[in-house]
């Protein structure tokens, strides 16, 4: 066996029928830097020339692509910046929602950084925009010349916590989420919490959801933040407080926590799959209506309800999660929510896990275990029992 660093070829025992046989190994280091640096844009702040190109590079080009409503805001502000440091952009102004999420997008992007003619190594795709356009991007940089760099600058909560933070890439197909995509880490993420000034309050709760995820299942402590600036925390965007910095720098280090052990899935036992189960299918059925974090939440609400029916969290912890989702403004409910369409994702989720449920539901705020004998009955039943919360909601 020959050796070389985190390479080997090795070779096998023949086969009768096997003229030769070898196996070749090759292990990689991966690593990725997420950083946060307030006003990004700003030509006093030196971070994105200094972290996205290298110092000794004399000329210095990328390929933008940004989000349309972005653009229309710090469209100027964003590429002054570049024209400031000397770097030449391409750029591509993108309208994206889960319905374009497709692979025509992809295609059509990367026929515009080939027409730019960027380079494979030291040329970076930037994108900046929301959880759509840095998974479109991310896809298309993955494919482009077999890998090209991704800087993802993302510009909503959902992108700045959850969507840019792994490595997963993802399209919509043949009506499913996600159902085509890759592994593909970007350089880089910059967060800038500044971008969530121009967010509405239902995209700026969008985020929340994919928050309250790791406090219920992960983090106690971040449920404690969530539940002290419950009722100015949307108000605020996330900007003035010491626990907003906190907030944020919890939800992307539990987050990490999770994927890194297990950046390719090898498990499919994933915690921050809570609230992944149910939406998938309802997210797309209800794709008009339904913004993904939203999904996310109906999901999250029914689940620890079902956890309450399993007898695994208290009435208390029950009561503490409700009351929550409602002061974050976050819904628990939709009218497309059916024991059909819920056993219907199960089953696909099944599918997605090799077979097996591995269903995450909390036992208290914080912890949480994977179920994988929930039936068909119990969903009816925990159905029947969130209309008639709903009910008691608007009836109150």
């Amino acid at each position: 066996m020959r050796k070389i660093d985190c390479f080997s070829i090795e070779e096998q025992e023949i086969h009768p029928l096997v003229e030769f046989s070898f196996l070749s190994r090759t292990v990689k280091e991966h690593s990725y830097k997420i950083m946060e640096s307030l006003g990004l844009f700003d030509i006093s702040n030196t971070t994105i020339n200094d972290q996205c190109f290298g110092i000794k590079e004399e000329k210095k080009r990328c390929f933008l692509v940004i989000d349309h409503n972005v653009y229309s805001i710090y469209g100027y502000s964003i590429t002054n910046y570049f024209k400031f440091y000397n770097i030449d952009f391409g750029i591509k102004v993108l309208t994206v929602s889960e319905k374009n999420k497709t692979i025509e997008n992809v295609l059509e992007l990367a026929k515009e950084i080939d027409e730019f003619n960027l380079s494979r190594r030291n040329e970076p795709i930037i994108a900046i925009g929301g959880g759509v356009l840095t998974d479109i991007c991310s896809l298309t940089a993955n494919l482009y010349r077999r890998s090209t760099e991704c800087i993802k600058i993302p510009t909503t909560l959902m992108g700045q916590i959850d969507a840019a933070i792994g490595v997963k890439t993802g399209i919509n197909f043949n009506g499913n989420k996600n159902r085509l995509g890759t592994y593909y880490s970007s350089g880089k993420v910059l967060i800038d919490r500044t971008f969530l000034q121009s967010l509405d309050d239902r995209s700026f709760n969008n985020g929340l959801a994919e928050i309250l995820k790791m406090a219920l299942v992960k983090e106690p402590f971040l449920f404690e933040l969530l539940e002290k600036h419950k009722f100015v925390i949307c108000k605020d965007r996330m900007l003035g407080k010491q626990d907003y910095s906190t907030i944020i720098q919890l939800s992307i280090k539990s987050m990490l926590e999770e994927l890194a052990p297990n950046l390719w899935e090898d498990s499919l036992e994933r915690v921050v799959d809570f609230g992944h189960t149910f939406s998938p299918v309802l997210e797309m059925k209800a794709v008009e209506d339904l913004y993904h974090g939203e999904a996310v939440s109906i999901d999250m609400a029914y689940s620890v309800l079902l956890a309450y029916e399993k007898k695994l969290i208290s009435k208390e912890d029950l009561d503490r999660a409700l009351n929550l989702f409602e002061a974050l403004s976050l819904p628990t409910d939709h009218e497309f929510c059916t024991p059909e369409l819920f056993t219907t994702a199960l089953n696909d989720a099944c599918m997605h896990r090799a077979g097996k449920q591995n269903f995450p539901l909390p036992i208290t705020i914080g912890k949480s275990i994977f179920s994988n004998d929930i039936t068909s009955d119990e969903i009816a039943r925990v159905v029947d029992k969130m209309k008639s919360l709903s009910v008691e909601s608007v009836c109150n």
